[in-house]
This record gives C-alpha cells, sequence and structure tokens, in this order.
C-alpha cells in the first residue's frame, strides 16, 4: 500500500526528471545547507504526518530548481511557499 506522501516525493522527482536544468548545476553555497535544512524541519512541523526524509527531499528538489540563479536572497522563501502549496495539495491542510 502506498501512503500519500510517497506519491508527493514521487511527483517532485519526476517534476526534476523531466525538466533538467541547463547543462551541470553549480555545487550549492555551503551556507544554503543549513538554510534548506531549517526549511524541512519547519515543514515538517506543519506537516508531521510526512516523513522528514520525504520532506527534505521535496525541499531539495524545490531547491535545485534555482540552481545558478544569480540572485539567491529569496530562494529559501520561494522554496517554503512552494513546498507548502505542494503538501497542503497532497498531504491537506494541517496546523
Amino acid at each position: 500500500m502506498r501512503r500519500r506522501g510517497d506519491a508527493l516525493i514521487v511527483a517532485a522527482m519526476t517534476l526534476e526528471l523531466e525538466q533538467p536544468g541547463p547543462g551541470i548545476a553549480p555545487a550549492r553555497p555551503a551556507d544554503e545547507l543549513p538554510v534548506m535544512a531549517a526549511v524541512a524541519l519547519e515543514l515538517h512541523g506543519k506537516f508531521p504526518s510526512v516523513p522528514l526524509e520525504q520532506v527534505s527531499i521535496l525541499v531539495e528538489c524545490l531547491w535545485s530548481h534555482y540552481d545558478g540563479a544569480p540572485v539567491r536572497d529569496f530562494v529559501a522563501l520561494l522554496v517554503r511557499k512552494q513546498a507548502w502549496e505542494e503538501l497542503s495539495d497532497h498531504v491537506g491542510p494541517q496546523a
């Protein structure tokens, strides 16, 4: 039996495979890694029915769409909003 959270990750991974970026993405700045983790933890707190590992994968997939973007200031905000919408659509509204 497949859980709803599993379908969410499959959808995010499918999106990532269908829309590859141009060439090889540059290495992610080290200062973004703790921010990514904080976004995943925050979302997991709001959607506790989805395992943290799956939320982290979703955040990483969404974050990767901004790899190579020259302006990085709003990536966390954009990813948080997109992930919130994805989780709300697939899991339902939470806390």
